[in-house]
């Protein structure tokens, strides 16, 4: 499958910092998910039992609390991290040749040559 041609350019996602701002910005757990759900929607499927796992717990936790919030152990957090980046490549593989996903504080698509910001 590939990405629609009129998917609109810009942030895809809310921004995020490492820690994350409460109701403001997603922590990096928030945003992996994020990012794996967007993939996942349009057929990404490469995931483990155990990044499966640690987004139903992301979404689990993030159910009844604001953004920003939800922080998963160490070991979770860089295995949605890791998965993340592997979700981005397999959206970059579907992009119309002009575009491009990039995942910098948030997700965003953008035109080659472009910046994200």
């Amino acid at each position: 499958m590939t990405v629609p041609e009129d998917w609109p350019v810009g942030r895809l996602t809310m921004r995020s910092t490492p820690e994350g701002i409460p109701g403001v910005a997603l922590t990096g757990d928030e945003l992996a998910v994020d990012v794996i759900t967007v993939a996942r929607g349009l057929g990404f499927a490469g995931l483990t039992p155990f990044e499966l796992d640690a987004v139903r717990r992301v979404g689990d936790e993030g159910e009844a609390r604001l953004v920003g919030t939800v922080r998963l152990d160490p070991g979770s957090s860089a295995a949605l991290a890791i998965a993340a980046d592997r979700a981005v490549r397999w959206l970059n593989e579907r992009m119309p040749s002009a575009h491009r996903i990039v995942l910098d504080g948030g997700l965003f698509h953008v035109k080659r040559g472009e910046c994200a910001r």
